[in-house]
């Protein structure tokens, strides 16, 4: 009995850690986008202390402790790269996105409001700031893989719909943040 509570609070722990992470990781991409202009160093701290609290405990499951591994690993990785990058910044090496982030986004009673965009790096803020918005975690991480996700997503139209322009906007379905192509035939 007491095995299986304690393995249950630590799972509970772990899936918090796990948000966090997820979490922060949004937050420094909002940063180094030019969304936010202070790095989240409060809810870095507060994270890095989790996983040295929960490293400390001595955890008999070995899914639990090869999860926490993972995580620990994890966050020590994106803690470099956040390094690296702002000392790049700091040292004026970073091209750093500093367009204004359109307003245009809103959500009026269920109807969806767009964005409109084509350049990749632009789509990517409007697209994290809709997800702040709508209290929801990203699933592009990255401005390349927005790119990716684009030049893609503009070739599936082009093989189906043959030689046309596409623009992409962010768009606020019902609380939900969605890419979706225009076509210009």
């Amino acid at each position: 009995m007491y095995m299986k509570d304690e393995r249950q609070i630590i799972s509970r722990q772990l899936d918090e850690v796990e948000k966090m992470l997820k979490e922060l990781r949004v937050q420094y991409e909002q940063y180094f986008a030019g969304v936010e202009k202070i790095a989240p160093l409060k809810a870095r701290d507060n994270l890095e202390r989790q996983l040295r609290l929960l490293g400390r405990r001595k955890i008999v499951q070995t899914e639990l402790r090869y999860r926490l591994y993972n995580l620990s690993s994890s966050f020590h990785s994106y803690k470099g790269m956040w390094e690296r990058i702002q000392r790049q910044m700091d040292e004026g090496r970073y091209p750093r996105h500093t367009k204004k982030i359109s307003t245009a986004t809103a959500q009026h009673g269920g109807k969806s409001a767009a964005v409109k965009s084509t350049d990749p790096a632009q789509l990517y803020q409007d697209y994290l700031r809709l997800c702040m918005e709508c209290r929801v975690p990203a699933s592009i991480d990255g401005i390349n893989t927005m790119e990716t996700f684009l030049r893609n997503k503009e070739k599936v139209i082009r093989q189906r719909y043959g030689n046309v322009q596409c623009r992409f906007d962010v768009v606020n379905e019902n609380g939900k943040p969605k890419i979706k192509a225009k076509l210009k035939r």
